[in-house]
């Protein structure tokens, strides 16, 4: 696994003074667990090129009695008649390799490169006043340890070191100890359990089970290797590690596992490793936290002694030794429970040798201290909104979020605990619940949790409410696309939020999504699914009224998150407003700008907003766009701005299904392509060039907005003569030769290749659950049917208009959308200070925006960013930054490739969602002001979102007037009818 390294090594800035630095990492490569062995091995595995030393030795040293370098050496006896399981040899099955010693001390010497070559942060020598290191109880750490230290300090580590252990009972670093409550919560969903996550793949994977155990001799009945892909990937992957054969059946040699059935296995091991520390919801934290809760304890005291090494309460005596480097090396699964405490945005299963890296900064300007998380040699990211990029992060941040978790270890012995979403309250003489609300209130907790699983009156849920930090409940209005995306970041990134209910007219989509998101296993109750959002407020009145005379009833919601067809937005907004909820609302608010600003102005925009708003602005929140505006407005990659190309590439058949033939292909059942497309695109251009990440600089706003734009293609005269009069692709003699022909894109090169997602579950709704209830030829008959459904001379334009024909020809669709757009946005030198301080890069600049219909890429940004010192390239993949001062030098060009993130929009759907939950959740609980949340966790008010918008606006009154539009003055003339309204 990837590691610090000095080639590599992201060095901060000069400003910054390391202080203290921990690290974890696996081991390095062994043997696998003799359990993990097959029961008749081919091949013989020896170890004879290593010795692994066992001895005692008095200490001192010094005028002791000499000792001996003993070593275990491995043999098997013709006169023992037991044979080992597995392979012959002289190695033990676990055991460190020769390949496992060289590469610890090839860490050691990467460490000791960074450390202390390029840092200067290490002592030339070993100094044990100043490094310690720290090993489990499994031997192998130590062997590590002897080759670490070695590869770190040399000969200096020939002298007696010492490597703290605890015993093993209480050992934190590889808990042996047992915590119930996370054992509890582990068997309810890992291995072993029948949770549906888990048990799913298994059965997918039958087949390959199958053939494996064929191959390797396994009894098909043997849990150990049934339970999960741990031992088959273990035994794997120590013989590819080992550049060994893979194995092949004991008596047909010709029978063998093949490179393509290793790598599916180890896909799967991943698989598991992500959901038992990620996927499989807040579970996952609520485990890691419980089984290792007190080592992250003993890192966030071990970071408090670093910062504060004299006691607090003035005696003057020293809460910590001088110790300024801890190495702890330990096991997968350790790891992989920090991974999954820290929240990573992707989580793996870890290799050997792989390390976590706690820094602590302390900067010279304003004396406080930092914290930088590195996994895999580069800067960790979580999914937490909270932990964001674990880079140069206020250590208080870091410190508090463990403090959070860890708290739930030692929730006031002996009166109560928390049993997923109840509160049981006992205890012994004098206890009472007054008492115990009093101890939760004192409490900080991380998670919020879902107390409303049951009725209760109004005054029974303000009590309890007022005792437990909750996690915030959403109805979700369209079960669509767009709504699926929002829901499943809820369970996959552990979010502090309830899909509680949702509304959709297609019944197929609301049960399927509630099944999914909302009652899982279970029965729908009445305040969980609608059949429109119109039978949600229905019931919500009534609840409310039934609520106020005192009797039991079901929670309400806390937001809303809006996922209809955009020319709907208005109107259920208009509605849901009595009920003042939170709101995020799928992009674009609104189809015009009248209506954008009536949204606006009742959401309180040009005042003080209640409620906290969000759009789907999702480019701000990918990891990947989050790192490039990092690059360039805080680490000045390139130094001031000077220009930006920015291009979306929609997709040759994308286009055409969504804005041609489909929902968006209309301005007047619509909006302009611009809008409906791309107005997230005008936003990450405002977010790079308008505002800083300095808290109260004036945002930097263009002078002038022009654009241009066509509907090249689609049009009727475009048609090909071939084609004739046809409108229906089916009924088309040019079709077979049409690179947009319906039958070819819906059936024949997605639905007969098994792909039923988008967009064919666009076209039909219901596709999986008739593939499901009746076979894939049938459902390839409706999609038949649905796409070759067509029109002709004597159909009502009404009716040819209120439908999405998916099989239409494209040439005599009815379509009006750009598809080819340009937008250019120029800003003017704008220098001015603030309480007295000069606001730098605020020169001239200039951003051009380029929407593409006809293009391989679907929605793979791509652009170029120009500075004063450099320039930045990126796709939806890597940031290029190339650097003047490094003229010539091609291998100076550094390439950032951001981690895959899970969801829509590289991650930007998950992130949008974070950012909401978070924000209500503070809100709800009291933490924050609407006005503190919407900035910390949204990092986008309702005014800039509006904003973004009427940019597009005023780009397509300059398109359409063949003008320039002067943006200063024509804001300015809306904010004062904003106003005024």
């Amino acid at each position: 696994m990837p590691h610090v390294r000095r080639t590599e090594y992201p060095k901060v800035n000069s400003s910054y003074v390391l202080e203290y630095v921990e690290i974890i990492h696996r081991h390095h490569k062994r043997t696998p667990y003799a359990a993990n062995t097959f029961p008749v091995e081919a091949y013989s595995w020896y170890c004879d090129n290593e010795a692994l030393f066992y001895y005692g030795a008095p200490l001192p040293t010094h005028g002791a009695n000499h000792f001996a370098h003993t070593y275990w050496s491995v043999y098997t006896s013709s006169s023992n008649p037991l044979a080992p399981r597995g392979f012959n040899g002289s190695c033990l099955f676990p055991q460190i390799t020769r390949e496992g010693l060289d590469d610890s001390w090839q860490h050691g010497s990467d460490l000791y490169g960074v450390y202390h070559d390029l840092l200067k942060f290490l002592p030339e020598k070993y100094d044990p006043d100043v490094v310690s290191f720290r090993v489990t109880n499994n031997v192998i750490t130590s062997q590590v340890a002897s080759m670490v230290t070695s590869g770190m300090f040399g000969g200096d580590t020939q002298q007696n070191l010492p490597l703290l252990i605890q015993p093993a009972s209480i050992d934190s670093l590889e808990p042996a100890y047992t915590c119930l409550a996370a054992n509890n919560n582990f068997s309810s969903y890992g291995v072993g359990s029948d949770d549906s996550g888990w048990t799913s793949h298994l059965k997918a994977a039958s087949d390959l089970y199958a053939n494996l155990d064929t191959i390797c001799g396994i009894p098909p009945t043997e849990p150990g290797f049934h339970m999960s892909f741990d031992h088959y990937f273990d035994n794997l992957s120590a013989r590819l590690c080992h550049a060994k054969p893979l194995p092949c059946n004991a008596s047909n040699t010709s029978l063998c596992v093949t490179q393509a059935m290793a790598d599916e296995v180890f896909r799967l091991g991943q698989y598991e490793y992500s959901y038992l520390y990620r996927d499989a919801g807040a579970r996952t934290l609520e485990y890691s936290t419980g089984s290792y809760g007190i080592w992250i304890a003993e890192l966030a005291q071990n970071l408090r002694d670093a910062m504060h090494p004299i006691d607090s309460v003035g005696t003057g005596d020293r809460t910590s030794s001088d110790i300024r480097y801890r190495h702890n090396i330990a096991h997968d699964g350790s790891v992989s429970r920090i991974l999954s405490i820290l929240q990573i945005e992707e989580m793996v299963w870890p290799g050997m040798g792989s390390e976590v890296i706690f820094e602590l900064y302390k900067k010279t300007e304003d004396q406080r201290y930092y914290i930088r998380v590195l996994w895999g040699g580069q800067v960790l990211r979580s999914s937490n909104p909270i932990l964001g990029v674990l880079d140069m992060l206020p250590i208080e941040i870091l410190v508090a979020y463990i403090d959070g978790l860890v708290c739930l270890l030692v929730f006031i012995y002996n009166y109560f605990i928390f049993v997923n979403t109840q509160v049981l309250l006992f205890g012994g003489d004098g206890f009472t619940s007054e008492l115990a609300i009093q101890a939760i209130d004192q409490l900080d907790m991380t998670e919020a949790r879902d107390i409303d699983t049951e009725k209760l009156t109004a005054l029974e849920r303000t009590r309890l409410y007022s005792a437990v930090r909750r996690k915030p409940r959403f109805l979700v209005i369209g079960a669509g696309q767009r709504g699926t995306a929002y829901a499943s970041a809820v369970g996959r990134e552990a979010l502090p939020a309830i899909i509680a209910a949702t509304a959709d007219p297609i019944p197929s989509k609301r049960i399927s999504f509630g099944k999914r998101y909302i009652w899982k296993d279970g029965t729908p109750r009445e305040d969980q699914v609608f059949d429109s959002w119109q039978q949600f407020l229905r019931y919500e009145r009534s609840r409310q009224e039934t609520e106020a005379t005192g009797e039991k009833v079901y929670a309400g919601v806390d937001g809303i998150i809006l996922c209809t067809q955009d020319q709907t937005h208005k109107r259920i907004l208009e509605a849901f407003a009595p009920l003042r909820l939170h709101v995020l609302c799928e992009k674009p608010i609104a189809t015009t700008l009248k209506d954008c600003q009536e949204i606006y102005v009742s959401l309180g925009g040009a005042k003080s907003p209640d409620r906290v708003f969000s759009t789907g602005h999702v480019l701000r929140y990918s990891p990947h766009n989050m790192l490039l505006r990092k690059l360039l407005l805080e680490d000045r990659a390139i130094g001031e701005l000077i220009s930006v190309e920015h291009t979306e590439p929609v997709g040759w058949f994308h286009f055409s299904h969504s804005y041609v033939r489909g929902n968006w292909r209309k301005e007047s059942i619509a909006a302009p392509s611009l809008l409906c497309k791309s107005c997230h695109d005008i936003d990450f251009i405002l977010w790079l060039l308008c505002y800083k990440t300095d808290f109260g600089e004036p945002a930097h706003l263009p002078s002038l907005v022009s654009s241009t734009g066509n509907l090249s293609v689609f049009t009727k005269r475009r048609k090909p003569e071939a084609a004739g009069t046809a409108t229906n692709c089916f009924s088309c003699s040019h079709e077979q030769s049409c690179d947009w022909s319906a039958k070819k894109i819906y059936i024949e090169k997605l639905y007969d290749k098994g792909h039923k997602d988008f967009p064919v579950c666009v076209v039909v709704p219901d596709i999986e659950e008739i593939t499901a209830k009746a076979g894939i030829d049938h459902g390839r008959a409706v999609l038949t049917r649905i796409l070759s459904s067509d029109y002709d001379a004597s159909t009502p334009r009404s009716t040819i208009e209120a439908k999405q024909w998916y099989g239409r020809c494209v040439w005599e669709s009815d379509n009006d959308v750009l598809d080819d757009q340009i937008v250019t946005l120029t800003w003017d030198e704008d220098f001015r200070s603030v309480g007295g301080k000069n606001l730098p890069d605020r020169g001239p600049k200039t951003a051009v925006f380029h929407m593409v219909a006809f293009t391989e890429a679907q929605c793979e940004r791509r652009g170029r960013i120009s500075g004063t010192h450099g320039e930045i390239q990126y796709d939806s993949k890597e940031i290029r930054v190339y650097r003047f001062d490094k003229f010539l030098q091609p291998e100076a060009v550094q390439i950032f490739t951001p981690p895959k993130a899970a969801g829509g929009h590289g991650g930007g759907d998950g992130g949008l969602m974070n950012g909401f939950s978070k924000a209500v959740e503070a809100v709800i609980n009291g933490k924050l002001s609407v006005e503190q949340a919407q900035a910390r966790y949204v990092g986008c008010t309702l005014k800039e979102a509006f904003m973004s918008h009427a940019m597009v606006f005023a780009a397509e009154e300059a398109r359409l007037g063949r003008k320039i539009v002067d943006w200063q003055d024509w804001w300015a003339n809306l904010e004062q009818r904003l106003l005024s309204q």
